[in-house]
């Protein structure tokens, strides 16, 4: 009698312990929706259109037209395989207003990687957490790193590795050489406009990497050196070894296998 009570306690527990992590499972992924589906409607709200034939807010009550927004999408991206710089897709006017510590719209064309990014140089990983709009957030928002700037050397822009393939997930596929041979092409909107960059290489690195140092380089052995290292331990690279003078953007992301593992994906600004 004693053993069938003991037997239907550790049931019970174990259907508890069952029933919480499914229930953390689902809270999880739901969050990841809401978040991702809140991304979404930040960009139509904020998106403007390329050619000015296209409202994309309604003539009468100033809603948001989402069909003549994402026609605007499809154009900007079809776009993007140009080596030259394009004029903006997002009203940075309008998303400082929403949010003023946002400086920058990444986008990776062809994957799920269309996000705001986030600066915030006095508490550094605030948007680790948090979404747009200061809520928790378990994706949180790509931050730019706090000691770089816009106009630096290298732009490195730090965002989780979420399970379902959002976020900066799509960064482990930049593992193999023929998925960026496929995404060679990198969108980062800032105030100043559109810049266009081309990856170089892929990298598996620690958290406190050398190469995360290379941010605003002093001179040209300095970035050169740099430059060189990464290339000596890159998984790959594409041929367009960075010059001194051109201007960096560095991708990170964890990768989920341990603590300190982290991938980076360096891409070089068009000339």
């Amino acid at each position: 009698m004693k053993g069938k009570i003991i037997l239907c306690l550790c049931l019970a527990v174990c259907l508890t312990v069952l029933g919480v992590s499914g229930f953390m499972v689902w809270n999880n992924y739901a969050q990841r929706q809401d978040n991702q589906e809140e991304f979404a409607e930040l960009s139509r709200q904020t998106t403007v259109s390329a050619t000015n034939d296209e409202a994309t807010t309604g003539p009468e009550t100033g809603m948001v037209d989402v069909d003549a927004a994402a026609r605007a999408d499809e154009r900007e991206f079809a776009r993007l395989g140009s080596d030259t710089n394009q004029n903006s897709v997002h009203d940075f006017k309008s998303l400082r207003e929403i949010n003023s510590e946002c400086i920058a719209w990444l986008t990776i064309p062809g994957t799920t990687v269309d996000y705001p990014v986030m600066h915030t140089p006095n508490d550094p990983e605030k948007y680790l957490n948090r979404s747009f709009y200061g809520n928790y957030s378990v994706s949180g928002v790509p931050f730019l790193d706090a000691d770089c700037t816009v106009y630096g050397t290298n732009m490195i822009i730090y965002g989780h590795d979420m399970n379902g393939g959002t976020m900066f997930a799509p960064l482990l596929n930049y593992m193999t050489k023929s998925y960026a041979q496929q995404h060679t092409t990198i969108q980062l909107e800032t105030e100043q406009g559109e810049k266009i960059y081309t990856v170089y290489c892929a990298a598996r690195v620690k958290s406190d990497d050398l190469f995360y140092n290379l941010k605003d380089a002093p001179n040209q052995a300095y970035f050169d050196q740099k430059v060189k290292n990464l290339s000596q331990r890159a998984l790959y690279t594409l041929g367009n070894q960075p010059e001194y003078g051109q201007k960096l953007l560095t991708l990170s992301t964890c990768t989920n296998t341990g603590q300190d593992d982290r991938v980076i994906v360096v891409a070089v600004k068009n000339k």
